[in-house]
């Protein structure tokens, strides 16, 4: 199961990065979900929506309200996890990025390489900086996903439950997030 998680992660980490320099900031309350959800995050991640859906005509609009739904999904699972009193140690992120870097240069992907040019960065570069914080919240939501499975629970009910609850107590601020990045 470890290696499979480990795997995911790779996975997930050659699609999203999240960003140069870019801390994600969750607290306890809905205050830092603005400070989340970035231009510059959202920018990256249409860039991979985009990249993950080459083939297709994407209309731009709906591609960057994909993009900050997204975002803010992800900064929901990542504050249930946080207010579980999960978290994730620089060890723990830094084990996923030497596997990462050590499975793409064994099994090296075209696409991964074409981004790598694109941004003109070595994989370690990608790895340590483009990709750090998106690994770190996903070992988060990880280690929430066993918790809650481990019990029994199904994770899309349980997820679908926590997203919902936290739109519907947080709708003015995430009403006032969409009106400032759209």
């Amino acid at each position: 199961m470890k290696k499979f998680i480990v795997f995911m992660l790779f996975a997930v980490s050659l699609l999203v990065g999240c960003g140069i320099g870019d801390a994600q900031k969750v607290g306890v309350s809905g205050e830092a979900l603005d400070e989340y959800v970035t231009e510059a995050r959202i920018e990256r991640r249409i860039q991979s929506l985009e990249r993950l859906n080459s083939e297709q005509s994407l209309d731009k609009e709906n591609i960057r309200a994909n993009a900050i739904e997204q975002l803010i999904d992800e900064y929901i699972l990542m504050y249930e996890a946080k207010a579980q009193g999960f978290s994730v140690s620089d060890e723990e992120v830094q084990e996923v990025i030497e596997f990462n870097i050590k499975t793409a240069k064994e099994a090296p992907n075209e696409n991964f390489n074409k981004l790598l040019n694109e941004m003109d960065m070595t994989i370690e570069e990608y790895y340590k900086e483009y990709a750090y914080e998106s690994i770190k919240g996903k070992l988060l939501e990880n280690k929430l996903y066993d918790d809650i499975t481990s019990k029994g629970e199904v994770w899309n009910e349980f997820r679908m439950k926590v997203i919902n609850d936290f739109r519907e107590k947080n709708d003015t601020q995430i009403k006032k997030l969409n009106e400032k990045v759209n």
